[in-house]
Order: C-alpha cells, then structure tokens, then sequence
C-alpha cells in the first residue's frame, strides 16, 4: 500500500477488510486483510504519521497497522470496548462506559484516563 497525505478509509460491520482510496483520483489502495478481526464502530482511524489504528469488534483489544505493513505492528489490551477512538499527534483517545482513556498509540503505553467523565457510554470524541 502507498501513502499519501489525505486518505479515505472504511470498513463494513462483519467484514475481515479494512479498505482505502486516494481521494482526488478515488483509486482503490490495497485492502488491509486482518483475519478474524472486525473493527469496531467508530473506532477506525487513519493517522498523519502513516499508521492505522482500530478496535477489535468482539473482543477488547487496539490494533495498529503501517501503511507499508500487512501485519499489526502492535496490539494492546484495553478494560473495557471502546465506543469511539480519535487518533491526533502521537496521541489515541478513546471513550468507554463514562470513562476516557489517553494513550500513545506507538507503544501502547496508557498516559492516563478520566474516570466517570460521563455517566452513561461515550458517542463521540473530537481530538486537537
């Protein structure tokens, strides 16, 4: 897969495919194949620094992906199925039950979380 600087990205609720398309010409990029993982609702994001990050649908863990990778190049565990995640520089932030959680997307280290930062479950998040 080629990177360039703007990117569409999709995916479809119990598909193995995470699919990208150069937005000037919509020229369809290599899929992402990942057997076994569906990505989670409002969870897939495409990163400035050529990475892919997204959430398993069934079970409570964080994939990243590189542009020029097939494989994730890491996977971490989370408490709790996010119910929505935002990439932005060098950071990952995701929602779920109430709580926020910040981490560094690279490594998967957890900077730190808001518990109870709303009483019911997280819809959406924008990240600046």
């Amino acid at each position: 897969m080629k990177f360039s600087d703007t990117i569409i990205a999709s995916t479809a609720s119990e598909h193995e495919e995470l699919c990208f398309w150069e937005p000037r010409t919509l020229a369809p990029y290599e899929p992402l194949l990942e057997k076994k993982f569906v990505a989670a609702p409002n969870t897939l994001q495409v990163g400035s620094s050529s990475y892919i990050i997204a959430s398993h649908a069934q079970k409570t863990t964080l994939s990243v992906w590189r542009w020029d990778k097939k494989e994730p190049v890491l996977r971490f565990p989370l408490k709790d199925p996010p119910s929505c995640l935002r990439l932005g520089n060098n950071l990952c932030v995701a929602g779920a039950k109430g709580r926020i959680s910040l981490w560094e997307p690279l490594t998967g280290s957890l900077l730190g979380e808001i518990e109870g930062a709303h009483y019911l479950d997280i819809t959406d998040m924008e990240l600046t």
